[in-house]
């Protein structure tokens, strides 16, 4: 949907055809570095700063979009942060987890993924149909504050007096 977007706010065929390649990019070479900085400073952390800098983008570029260079890196950005929740999500699924229930749970963490990745562009479409041309922007921010919300209330029921932190262990 970032090509189309792009295409929508004029910056050309040719930009539009990289934004994949950022996005992609992004994604890959954050992986790793985002993945090491979990394992030291913990999993939450590492999933709210990354929702926190998805959002932080997707609310910020509409302002990058006259220099088509700041755009790309910003968008290998998001892809970088929009990545590491998937990367991150599943480490979390497997820090918590073992035998029977992990088969489980990566089960359905790779269910909810893929009917996430069938609703999104739906999502996308509807909303720059909604919001032309930044309507991908509005639902993605929105995706990205969910995932900031959910980080809060996780911590939230963590710090609680009533907090029940053990592991589930099949």
């Amino acid at each position: 949907m970032l090509s189309v977007y792009t295409l929508r706010i004029g910056l050309g065929a040719d930009i539009a055809a990289y934004t994949f390649t950022a996005f992609a990019l992004g994604s890959l070479l954050g992986a790793v570095p985002l993945g090491i900085l979990s394992d030291k400073v913990g999993r939450l952390p590492v999933l709210s700063g990354c929702a926190a800098v998805g959002l932080a983008c997707a609310l910020v570029m509409p302002g990058v979009t006259s220099s088509p260079t700041a755009y790309l890196m910003l968008i290998a950005l998001w892809g970088a942060c929009a990545g590491a929740l998937y990367a991150v999500g599943l480490a979390m699924v497997g820090d918590h987890f073992s035998g029977q229930a992990l088969i489980s749970a990566n089960a359905a963490f790779g269910t909810v993924y893929a009917a996430a990745a069938l609703l999104g562009p739906l999502i996308n479409g509807t909303a720059m149909q909604l919001w032309d041309p930044h309507g991908v922007l509005v639902s993605c921010a929105l995706i990205f504050a969910a995932f900031l919300l959910i980080s809060a209330l996780v911590v939230l029921r963590q710090s609680g007096p009533s907090a029940d932190n053990r592991e589930v262990r099949g």
